[in-house]
């Protein structure tokens, strides 16, 4: 470990965005970038326990990820997909309108309960988060941040909701 040096690590991420994936096709910068902060957190942990004096992958240059240009969907159209989806499944229909108003995950309106919902305040509690978990069984878990939130409710998803 004490002979690894920075310019080792660049070379390595240069490889593993040339032909470090499956039959020898090229990495993404992003999955490039996990294993630099996998790496990096590693040898931070060497110098903790005295096994090197100083990290080489913190001065590494792992690839940058180009931030993706997001163009959210007019919402002319929004509203048209949720009516389409409630027209065959109101509860889908509901899901999808509860979804774009909260700005809530997947996940985590999965995970609501009726006792996180008050219509009366017009609030909903969102504390929990449904995932797939090993062999495709459904795992409740706490929320992305590890914290509940309290978002507020606008009066026509109360009456979608009522």
């Amino acid at each position: 470990m004490a002979r690894l040096h920075t310019a080792q690590l660049d070379r390595f991420y240069a490889q593993l965005r040339k032909k470090g994936g499956r039959d020898g096709k090229p990495l993404s910068a992003a999955t490039v970038r996990q294993v630099h902060a996998i790496l990096r957190r590693a040898l931070q942990q060497g110098i903790r326990w005295g096994w090197i004096t100083t990290n080489p992958a913190a001065l590494a240059s792992p690839p940058t990820v180009r931030a993706s240009v997001l163009v959210p969907p007019n919402p002319s159209d929004v509203v048209h997909l949720i009516e389409a989806a409630a027209k065959g499944d109101p509860d889908f229909g509901c899901f999808l309108h509860l979804a774009a108003t909260t700005g809530a995950r997947r996940g985590e309106l999965c995970g609501l309960r009726w006792r996180d919902v008050d219509l009366s305040t017009g609030t909903m509690i969102i504390s929990r988060n449904v995932v797939e978990g090993a062999n495709s069984a459904i795992v409740e878990k706490d929320t992305k941040t590890h914290a509940s939130r309290r978002i507020a409710l606008d009066p026509n998803t109360v009456t979608e909701l009522a």
